[in-house]
């Protein structure tokens, strides 16, 4: 094992979504650590809740640090897709307490900077019902179409029963919270960052994406764009080139002092 990757995923999806990508990482002697987030996949508690945006962002660092505990100096690599980028890029910012155990930082079509929005009339619906404590779930206004034009992986995600459609007004409020804190934390990125960017996405601001990563001022920051893959990179068609690229990436970096990259 040369590397783990800690995985998070997005606002509808699971750690099952990345699992062709998982499995080829590990043939490459990257193991994949995912866990499905609180009230998503497989998780026992409430569905599509958060307590509260903290608990989040602690849940994180429980991982990195129960990562770190069993990874005997194997170098960890955090890599958040879509909404759960908002995560990882608050936990990995120079002033957070896990930054200096995690060796680099991985984005796909992260959720710094978006494109879908809801009716004023329905941010007041969702504020009210935060106010009073209604924990009624709300629709997410997502569609698979959003994420692929893949048959095979729409098929999938429409007869997914563990897709995530519906939150709590708690849970979006929180995730509003959360968006505003991401998009202003990349000057605090100084590790080693990589952003893997669809270049057709319906619910990613690929022009903010690239002011975010801009601000980076990490000494080690690239940037690539698959011109002709949707949101889920991991839904390609021909995923083959965002793989190589993520897994070069990742055993670069993980390389020690001295040793050669394989």
């Amino acid at each position: 094992m040369r590397a783990v990757l800690i995985y998070l995923h997005g606002i509808e999806g699971h750690t099952l979504w990345f699992s062709g990508t998982a499995e080829y990482l590990a043939s490459c002697g990257i193991l994949t650590r995912a866990v499905d987030r609180r009230g998503s996949g497989l998780s026992k508690e409430r569905r599509g809740d958060m307590p509260n945006f903290q608990r989040l962002i602690s849940d994180v660092e429980d991982i990195v640090e129960d990562s770190v505990k069993k990874g005997e100096n194997t170098p960890i690599f955090l890599m958040a897709n879509c909404w759960g980028a908002k995560l990882a890029a608050l936990v990995c910012g120079k002033d957070s307490a896990i930054a200096s155990k995690v060796s680099g930082l991985v984005l796909s079509s992260p959720a710094v900077a978006v494109k879908i929005d809801l009716p004023l009339i329905k941010k007041i619906e969702i504020l009210l019902r935060f106010v009073l404590c209604n924990l009624n779930p709300i629709d997410i206004p997502l569609v698979p179409e959003n994420f692929t034009d893949n048959p095979q992986f729409l098929s999938l995600i429409q007869t997914d029963e563990l897709r995530l459609q519906e939150a709590t007004a708690r849970f979006l409020v929180g995730s509003f919270i959360l968006t505003q804190m991401s998009a202003r934390c990349s000057p605090q990125i100084e590790m080693p960052l990589l952003i893997v960017q669809s270049g057709i996405d319906d619910i990613v601001d690929i022009d903010g994406v690239k002011k975010w990563f801009e601000l980076s001022p990490s000494p080690d920051k690239t940037m690539k764009i698959f011109s002709g893959a949707r949101h889920s990179l991991d839904f390609h068609r021909e995923p083959s080139e965002y793989r190589s690229v993520l897994s070069q990436w990742l055993l670069a970096r993980a390389c020690r002092p001295g040793e050669a990259h394989p």
